[in-house]
């Protein structure tokens, strides 16, 4: 029974915490991060005033392979509406990152957050894909965890609805 106790308490402290500065109604958590193509560092604060999706994704995630096109076709339907779709790979190495995004429009925003260490764990996404929806204002008012096509039409939803904001 101890070894039980002992077996639950180290789960316990091991488990990631949810973050309350990524919860719906919290303000967004600033970042920089480089460029995935040139290297420049790219800000949140850069998109001051437009609708953003952080989205954070793997070269190894299925659904994000699925999603990232997507992402892509609704940046290249809404920027002039003030959309910013900023996707962060968390790959260890940028070269497998780099290869995805070659397989994809290059309508999106692509950065590299070495390993989920710098900008991931501070946003703590559940799952790969997780995108936050940041309004004008810089408070994340949705959170969408994984993808499936049958998502499209709540995610096309939530950009509507923050852009009409």
């Amino acid at each position: 029974m101890k070894e039980l106790a002992a077996l639950i308490a180290v789960i316990t402290l091991a488990w990631p915490a949810t973050s309350t500065a990524t919860k719906v109604g919290a303000r967004a958590p600033k970042f920089g991060l480089p460029a995935l193509k040139g290297g420049k560092t790219v800000r949140l604060a850069d998109f001051a005033g437009k609708v953003v999706v952080v989205d954070f994704w793997a070269s190894w995630c299925k659904p994000c392979k699925k999603e990232l096109p997507e992402l892509s076709r609704l940046q290249k339907k809404y920027a002039k509406h003030g959309l910013a779709i900023l996707a962060i790979s968390v790959d260890e190495e940028p070269e497998a990152a780099r290869r995805f995004t070659k397989k994809v429009d290059g309508e999106l925003r692509w950065l590299w957050d070495k390993g989920g260490k710098k900008v991931a764990s501070r946003y703590n996404p559940p799952k790969m894909p997780t995108s936050y929806f940041i309004d004008r204002k810089g408070v994340i008012r949705y959170v969408h965890r994984g993808f499936e096509k049958s998502d499209l039409p709540k995610i096309k939803a939530e950009i509507r609805r923050l852009l009409a904001q």
